[in-house]
């Protein structure tokens, strides 16, 4: 886990402005979720959190008063708890069941149980997981296919990207069993000011839990 979870926000890091951009934050994890495993990059900087830049663009983002957010035990320290009540005023649920989000480590990717992936006829229900990890390109390489992957290449299109996240086989074999298109949990993997997305529509293969 990054150091960076163990700070505590300052008064001075409160009084900072941090709102510079909203509209550009919503834009990227936009352009994160309709380009799934493209790494984005943040192309500014903010007053520093407890959690990496990436992290907190997402949270500024997606979450608001009427918001409620599970933490994981990992992540759930009284410095992003502070963060997170005075930037976004999301309510903090103790179930996840409760959760339209959730902010994770990846300690806590194992278990995707009782997470709420939406119903037949409400998938956009689901809850939405914000992961932070070390890094997005230090695992096996796996292959996504889906909507939003095609991509120009020198012999035409190809419908496949190559995405290395480090992740358990454990954690593909629970996103496989919460997913079932089109209830799903959509995913965000954050690292220092990158990230991308995983939404439920994207296949991936090349390992056990989902081949093609």
């Amino acid at each position: 886990m990054s150091a960076a979870l163990g700070v505590i926000v300052t008064q001075h890091e409160f009084n900072a402005p941090v709102l510079k951009r909203p509209a550009s934050f919503l834009a990227l994890a936009q352009q994160a979720m309709a380009s799934p495993g493209q790494i984005q990059c943040l192309g500014w900087e903010y007053v520093q959190s407890p959690l990496d830049e990436a992290t907190f663009t997402l949270c500024l983002a997606l979450l608001d008063m009427s918001s409620q957010l599970w933490l994981g035990p990992s992540i759930d320290t009284p410095g992003v708890r502070a963060a997170l009540a005075l930037h976004c005023g999301c309510s903090i649920v103790e179930r996840r069941q409760a959760a339209r989000f959730a902010l994770l480590g990846p300690v806590e990717l194992d278990d995707l149980a009782d997470f709420d992936n939406g119903t037949g006829g409400h998938p956009s229900h689901a809850c939405t997981l914000i992961v932070q990890l070390d890094n997005l390109c230090a695992g096996p390489q796996l292959r996504w296919r889906g909507p939003g992957v095609k991509q120009a290449c020198s012999n035409g299109l190809i419908d496949v990207r190559r995405v290395s996240l480090p992740l358990t086989q454990t954690f593909w074999q629970q996103r496989s069993g919460r997913n079932n298109f089109p209830q799903g949990l959509d995913m965000f993997f954050c690292a220092g000011q990158q990230l991308l997305a995983l939404p439920r529509s994207t296949h991936v293969l090349g390992n056990e839990a989902d081949t093609d």
